[in-house]
């Protein structure tokens, strides 16, 4: 029984697929490469994986929302700063508004 509601899912970056220089040359992303060797390759799988099993216009990948980050971003291996929260934020707003409703 449909009810209307919408379920929408938004594929948030994780230090590993950021390409900011600020991500990249991290301490922290640095030790979790180190520490959890193929993680990288994991996540990419991962993506891809829920890419190819959510409908497209349910699904927004926002793994670049940090790719021109000017500052620190990562807290830790997934937890984001001010700066971090207010760009995914950002992201999510203007893909919910240009949807139908």
């Amino acid at each position: 029984m449909a009810v209307g509601l919408r379920c929408d899912f938004f594929l948030n970056p994780l230090i590993l697929s950021c390409k900011s220089t600020f991500c990249r040359q991290s301490p922290i992303a640095g030790v979790v490469a180190r520490v959890y060797r193929g993680m990288d390759r994991l996540m990419g799988w991962m993506y891809a994986d829920a890419l190819s099993h959510v409908p497209a216009e349910q699904i927004a990948d926002l793994r670049d929302a940090f790719d021109q980050a000017d500052q620190p971003i990562y807290t830790d291996f997934v937890h984001v700063n001010e700066e971090g929260n207010r760009l995914i934020a950002e992201r999510i707003a203007k893909i919910l508004n240009e949807r139908p409703r």
